[in-house]
């Protein structure tokens, strides 16, 4: 799932994900490694090919059997 083409895009979510992970907190606990986060908490949309978080995929049937995120469905995706 990463390559070079997308490693900027998931380094972005990722980045993400440690900054508020080290707000909530404390400092001797570890986050996730880079791998294990993408491979856990990352899909890629198949409409508009964008990675997103697994809790923005959306919730409809549709959405989950076809991996839509929340944004195309509520650009009308499937209508």
């Amino acid at each position: 799932m990463i390559n070079e083409k997308n490693v900027k895009e998931l380094w972005i979510l990722y980045e993400s994900y440690k900054e508020e992970f080290y707000k909530r907190n404390y400092s001797d606990q570890k986050c996730e490694d880079f791998e294990s986060y993408i491979e856990n908490n990352v899909t890629k949309c198949n409409n508009c090919q964008r990675y997103i978080l697994n809790e923005d995929i959306g919730f409809n049937e549709l959405a989950l059997q076809d991996n839509i995120c929340i944004n195309c469905m509520d650009d009308g995706y499937g209508s």
